[in-house]
């Protein structure tokens, strides 16, 4: 596995439904106390909403860093393997470009990618995180052909975590179809999503910060844009 050159419940709505269409048939004398529970159900439905919505906007959080790669804009290396072209930023030839953006921890950092040359099957592109010295850091990635995988390496040995290669429906597959990546790291717990689907999580150690890059395997080249990291 050559990696980077080696490289249905019941929802709030249907439920206040259903207590409307039972209380219909209350006698008139419980009507009052009908008005007012139903004014307590929705008061809770609208406060679970609202507590759901503060949910999702505290998981997103803050940008941290975010660049659409359409453009030079300083932050990356630049040469005959990181380059920016019409479509977006390639990386060639078993490379990883990292951003210079500072370290990061507890973070999600995001992508779009877009395999363009090279073979589909078992060679793998993506996101590098948490990157404290060379040969130390983890990579999340995809293969055309359908697969993700989660690295770790150390000292520049490296190994699959998670029980990784594995395959997922979640993936578009083939050269030049577009994939969204989303890496979701809190401590030493990470959750990897590829177009919006969790497609698996586990749990390491070993790095607790450091900084961010793109990565492709040695014999593809892939386009990436819309590069993001949330707290």
């Amino acid at each position: 596995m050559p990696l980077y050159g080696q490289r249905g419940p019941v929802s709030g709505a249907e439920t206040l439904r259903m207590r409307v269409v039972a209380a219909t048939a209350v006698p008139s004398r419980n009507r009052r106390w009908l008005i007012v529970a139903l004014v307590v159900a929705l008061v809770i439905v609208v406060a679970g909403a609202g507590a759901a919505i503060a949910a999702l906007s505290s998981r997103n959080g803050s940008v941290l860093f975010s660049d659409a790669l359409t453009s030079d804009s300083g932050h990356w290396p630049t040469d005959a393997s990181c380059s920016f072209q019409p479509d977006g930023y390639h990386i060639a030839d078993g490379r990883i470009c990292y951003a210079n953006a500072g370290d990061f921890s507890n973070a999600d950092v995001s992508v779009q990618l877009r395999q363009v040359s090279g073979p589909t099957a078992g060679v793998f592109s993506g996101i590098a995180f948490r990157r404290v010295s060379q040969g130390n850091l983890y990579t999340f990635g995809i293969s055309a052909g359908g697969q993700w995988a989660f690295t770790k390496t150390v000292n520049g040995q490296q190994m699959a975590l998670a029980g990784t290669p594995l395959s997922s429906s979640a993936i578009h597959q083939g050269l030049a179809s577009a994939n969204t990546l989303d890496v979701r790291a809190t401590g030493s717990h990470f959750e990897f999503f590829v177009n919006g689907t969790q497609v698996g999580s586990a749990d390491d150690a070993t790095f607790t910060s450091g900084i961010c890059g793109l990565f492709a395997d040695q014999g593809i080249e892939t386009s990436f844009t819309s590069f993001q990291v949330n707290k």
